[in-house]
């Protein structure tokens, strides 16, 4: 529908990598990446882009600071916030350790809404791989991977925030799962209550499963602690993806070597079941 090959977003100097995209709710898009124009300096910087659907750039041109702090900040994520607006969270080596989780709130202008990037967490050691999702309240819905036991494994952690960036659950984030063994690739949807299902692939048995979580509105675990067991077959099962049925149920399928190859397995949980 656009320029044969595309039209460019951002062609600054540098690489610009890991794009991620929303919805602007105007027949349009929100894009955040991370950006290297600045990286022989200090590292990547995150920057975002909101592009109209005829094919026009909405913002400054190769797109608006989200962070650029003088250190490290790569690997964003981005939600829907209401009213056009955006709120983008990333991995940040301010702290001057591996990675902490900090995010941001953009407005339908390119604007940023916070007075300064919130940091939803800041333990000791890594926390990295995020997933967020809208809360539909004006707010979002984070998780990462988090190394803060001391050893050496991912656990999961999550933490919502509402729309002026305030944590709304357990200060540095909720233990979803920090059982002994890894627990990555943590996913999510909304649930009908204002809460959230999340599941990960999970290595307590010594192969990887995969587990789900259910937390309130408020971030309590509604669920036996550390998760339930979704699919805890022979061989590996992993790389899961979540939807919602609408109907007071989840969909969930992974990729699964039960029977010594990679094939293709799912499963719906009903919440009333568990």
């Amino acid at each position: 529908g656009w320029t044969p090959g595309g039209f460019p977003v951002c062609t600054a100097q540098g690489e610009q990598t890991l794009p991620q995209i929303i919805n602007d709710e105007s027949l349009g898009a929100i894009m955040v990446w991370q950006d290297g124009r600045s990286f022989l300096n200090k590292g990547f910087d995150i920057y975002a882009q909101r592009a109209h659907y005829t094919e026009k750039i909405k913002w400054a041109a190769d797109g608006v600071g989200i962070c650029l702090d003088s250190h490290h900040q790569y690997a964003p994520k981005i939600s829907v916030a209401g009213s056009g607006a955006a709120i983008m969270a990333w991995v940040d080596t301010r702290a001057g350790k591996d990675g902490d989780i900090y995010a941001q709130k953009v407005d339908n202008a390119g604007v940023l809404q916070w007075a300064a990037d919130v940091a939803v967490c800041a333990a000791t050691s890594v926390q990295d791989n995020i997933q967020m999702l809208s809360d539909g309240s004006g707010g979002a819905v984070v998780a990462w991977q988090d190394k803060r036991s001391g050893l050496g494994t991912y656990d999961l952690y999550c933490q919502r925030l509402d729309g002026t960036g305030a944590p709304l659950w357990t200060a540095g984030g909720a233990a979803l799962c920090n059982v002994a063994g890894d627990q990555q690739n943590a996913q999510m949807c909304l649930d009908s209550t204002g809460g959230a299902i999340f599941i990960w692939q999970d290595k307590r048995n010594g192969n990887w499963d995969i587990y789900a979580q259910r937390m309130s509105a408020g971030g309590a675990a509604v669920w036996a602690a550390n998760g339930v067991p979704v699919c805890a077959a022979a061989g590996d099962q992993q790389f899961p993806q979540i939807v919602s049925d609408g109907g007071g149920g989840v969909i969930i399928i992974w990729q699964d070597a039960r029977n010594g190859n990679a094939d293709i397995y799912c499963q719906k949980l009903f919440y009333a079941n568990l």
